[in-house]
């Protein structure tokens, strides 16, 4: 652990982040069978991600902290288990980013098991995590409230995953893999 002290970084997306992060070891390479070779995308180079959120504040906020970065395109923002399939099918993004707790008749985990079963891969983001892993559901957790930082960071972190390339050994403390 980095003994230095969280600088807060929410107001300037994308800076040299200096806090408290985990070092879990040299860089290691982790890929997900499921989506082996799963670089799929598509001619302008940016990972596509689907937001499933139901507060139409955080996935507008979390769609601006997501684009800023340069290397990520947010296809689609759905609000429950039809959208978020209906966006599947017509856009077929590279990741879903999916609230856990959605208000509506399905969870958020109702959401993960369809995505995957149509290809996509998954990462929560939620406020109140399941006390338990669940990796035959998604890549891990984002935890709320995260910043530019931790946002940005996680994604690059999931995209190696799903591309099966060396992940960065500094994981944000609101990331959880599984």
């Amino acid at each position: 652990m980095n003994a230095a002290p969280r600088t807060p970084d929410d107001f300037i997306p994308l800076i040299l982040y200096e806090g408290n992060v985990d070092l879990r070891g040299p860089a290691s390479v982790r890929s997900d069978p499921r989506f082996a070779g799963g670089d799929k995308r598509p001619e302008h180079g940016l990972l596509e991600i689907l937001i499933v959120e139901n507060d139409p504040q955080i996935s507008a906020i979390l769609k601006d902290i997501i684009e800023i970065d340069g290397a990520y395109r947010v296809t689609g923002i759905a609000t429950d288990l039809a959208e978020t399939m209906a966006a599947i099918e017509a856009h077929r993004p590279g990741l879903a980013l999916i609230d856990m707790h959605l208000g509506g008749v399905a969870t958020g985990i109702e959401v993960a098991v369809r995505a995957l079963e149509a290809g996509v891969p998954t990462l929560f983001s939620t406020g109140n995590p399941l006390p338990f892993p669940v990796p035959e559901l998604a890549l891990g957790c984002l935890c709320k409230p995260y910043t530019c930082y931790s946002v940005s960071q996680s994604l690059r972190i999931v995209e190696q995953i799903i591309r099966g390339v060396p992940v960065d050994p500094q994981v944000p403390l609101e990331l959880e893999l599984y």
